[in-house]
């Protein structure tokens, strides 16, 4: 388990991402490559504690090497 959700990468051109609940409503946003780090903590945008259950994350990001990456799958949030 983890306490935040991350991405770790080297080298990005540019990098975008959202997560968001079940009925698509963007919970956590990264705006710019230069925040990707920055991870999840569970909370919506910062503020309260989202609920348990299943989230959705969509990542989109350009490498260095030009190759383009589109990445999203399910996240299960499990906090207490």
């Amino acid at each position: 388990m983890n306490d935040f959700f991350q991405v770790k990468a080297q080298t990005l051109r540019t990098f975008s991402g959202i997560i968001v609940n079940r009925y698509c409503r963007t919970v956590f946003e990264w705006d710019n490559w230069e925040d990707y780090e920055a991870g999840w903590d569970g909370k919506i945008n910062g503020g309260t504690n989202a609920s348990r259950g299943v989230y959705y994350y969509i990542i989109k990001a350009e490498g260095m090497d030009d190759i383009e990456y589109d990445l999203h799958g399910p996240l299960h949030l499990v906090k207490d």
